[in-house]
């Protein structure tokens, strides 16, 4: 996949596949929620967690459901 996008043109494909967007909402979720479980807010850590693990397994679940 890196040799497919070594063309600058080629990032602008990427930027608008619906996918791209869901990973960095998951892997933006999975960061902050760490990050604020080390502090007191345990229970928006703990959500942030939950909304990760939904964005990033439902469509692998939707998948196989349909498969």
């Amino acid at each position: 996949m890196i040799g497919r996008y070594k063309d600058v043109s080629k990032y602008r494909e990427l930027l608008q596949m619906k996918e791209f967007y869901t990973v960095l909402l998951g892997f933006i979720s999975v960061i902050t929620s760490y990050f604020l479980g080390k502090t007191t807010h345990v229970w928006f850590s703990d959500m942030l967690a939950l909304l990760a693990v939904t964005v990033l397994g439902g469509p692998i679940i939707l998948g196989a459901v349909k498969g």
